[in-house]
């Protein structure tokens, strides 16, 4: 197989590639979730319109919260799934409501049978989906309002005060507004990831996350799209080698073989030695980075240090890449020493001694009940 046989192969291989992202796209940005014109509770009264749904998503990137949680799955996975945790805990408040109305007694203290119906009602009305399309209203039950005010105090009490566990400072949202409308911000990413998408027998996100006492079970489609995938590109893979061998595309004459046995006989240069010295260290630091995964569902590691080590750790691959290709550039520097003394300690050292003691303060490890489980450590309710 000639090279330029190969170099087709590959454009057309990134084409296909390219335009199956682009599709997918399309796709996805026509099945997107609705920011609803206005929230009204069962008499009509407007609870929060589109504006401060957009206003408490915005919050949730200035403050760079993407870095600390997710929403849906997607953001760094360093601390709380807050999709997760809000529509647990609005579920939890729905059926409390449900079993006051219906019963008058606290969910705890209903029978078994009395349980059962008031876990299927919750179920049904997490589901349910009454938002109006023609003018853009979500109509939220009697229930879901009372949850909408515990969500809403929940994350106004974890933004101002700090929560340990997950590594928030005080005051990690300033301003009582934005608390606020972060905390609509989170409802409506609740709502979305469990009513039902309309004509589908599942929510916007594909019952992502999964909980099952709000109704949000994996559905079939998505345990064949994920095995699916991954079986299809082991066989492709299977199938491509077997074509290789089978035809015996590349053999012939080891043409590597000669250059091989040449390099293996050439003395190592000093940059060379430096260079294996420096892909060890890289290894080890990306031990001690998936490490992390495992500490963190103990009381072991706070939160606080993955974050600062995984700060520090991207710092350092930009320092090492800037000193590859702009050697000439930090050599200028190294002849005029005030500079770069300088820059490390205002930018450097200065920041460091401050985030320290900003942080040490908060860094210890949250007490995990008897009853807790690894997953509601981690912030994630399944």
């Amino acid at each position: 197989m000639s090279t330029r046989t190969l170099k087709m192969a590959a454009i057309v291989c990134f084409l296909i590639a390219l335009g199956g992202l682009l599709i997918g796209g399309l796709v996805a940005n026509r099945q997107a979730p609705p920011y609803p014109e206005r929230v009204t509770g069962p008499d009509g009264a407007v609870l929060f319109t589109r504006a401060d749904i957009l206003a408490g998503q915005d919050v949730y990137q200035r403050y760079g919260l993407m870095d600390h949680g997710s929403v849906w799955g997607h953001g760094s996975q360093r601390g709380m799934e807050f999709s997760a945790v809000t529509l647990h805990r609005a579920g939890e408040r729905v059926r409390e409501q449900l079993s006051r109305t219906a019963y008058g007694r606290d969910y705890r203290e209903l029978e078994a049978e009395e349980r059962d119906l008031i876990d299927l009602r919750t179920r049904r009305e997490m589901k349910a989906n009454n938002f109006d399309a023609a003018n853009g209203t979500l109509r939220l039950s009697a229930a879901q309002v009372e949850a909408l005010g515990e969500i809403t105090t929940f994350w106004e009490r974890t933004f101002r005060d700090g929560d340990e566990g997950f590594g928030f400072l005080p005051g990690t949202v300033p301003s009582p507004d934005e608390r606020k409308q972060i905390g609509r911000f989170f409802f409506w990413t609740a709502w979305v990831a469990s009513a039902t998408r309309p004509g589908t027998d599942h929510s916007y996100t594909n019952n992502w996350p999964p909980d099952r006492s709000v109704g949000n079970v994996a559905t079939t489609e998505t345990y064949i799209w994920s095995i699916g995938g991954i079986v299809s590109l082991f066989v492709a893979l299977g199938l491509f080698i077997f074509w290789v061998h089978r035809d015996r595309i590349w053999y012939g004459e080891a043409k590597g073989v000669p250059l091989a046995e040449k390099l293996v006989g050439m003395p190592l240069t000093s940059s060379q030695l430096k260079a294996a010295k420096y892909f060890l260290v890289v290894i080890l630091l990306f031990l001690v980075q998936t490490s992390f995964g495992g500490l963190l569902a103990m009381t072991l590691f706070p939160l606080g240090i993955a974050q600062a080590w995984t700060s520090y750790k991207e710092g350092l691959w930009v320092a090492w890449d800037v000193s590859f290709f702009e050697r000439p550039v930090i050599s200028l520097l190294g002849q005029l020493r005030i500079i770069p003394d300088t820059v490390i300690i205002v930018f450097g050292v200065l920041p460091l001694v401050y985030f320290l003691f900003k942080t040490f303060p908060h860094l210890k490890a949250q007490e995990i009940k008897e009853e807790e489980s690894v997953w509601d450590r981690l912030g994630v309710k399944l």
